[in-house]
């Protein structure tokens, strides 16, 4: 869908909250940027979500973790 390709813009991915250096953006799939990771601001309810600006059939999704956090 572009997370990875860029395709989907940085304004398009928000979250529930952040953690200081974990802005959403760098949520994306297999990024370096910033630590390569979004983390949540120690929110029990926490949550990433892309705009995809169209309305899409969602039939996967894959995610990754920081080296910093395995």
């Amino acid at each position: 869908m572009g997370m990875e390709t860029l395709v989907i813009q940085d304004s398009q991915i928000t979250a529930s909250a952040s953690d200081v250096n974990y802005e959403p953006p760098k949520g994306r799939l297999n990024s370096d940027l910033g630590g390569g990771a979004w983390c949540a601001a120690y929110d029990t309810t926490m949550y990433l979500q892309i705009d995809l600006l169209i309305t899409h059939i969602i039939t996967e999704v894959i995610n990754n973790c920081s080296q910093k956090w395995k």
